[in-house]
């Protein structure tokens, strides 16, 4: 059986980072945010997910 790790600290994305990549180029720094914590819940419920499945 693996170990899920997470490393907390410091994340590496930012809104100009999501702002790189299409759909996302006219987010203001609010929105952007609002889609970051959306995009990190949705992968610790997909890492949950694949841990418990396993």
């Amino acid at each position: 059986m693996s170990t899920l790790k997470v490393k907390k600290g410091k994340r590496n994305i930012s809104p100009d980072w999501l702002r790189k990549f299409k759909g996302f180029e006219n987010y203001n720094d609010q929105k952007a945010e609002k889609e970051l914590k959306e995009l990190d819940e949705l992968s610790r419920i997909l890492c949950q997910h694949i841990h418990n499945t396993n």
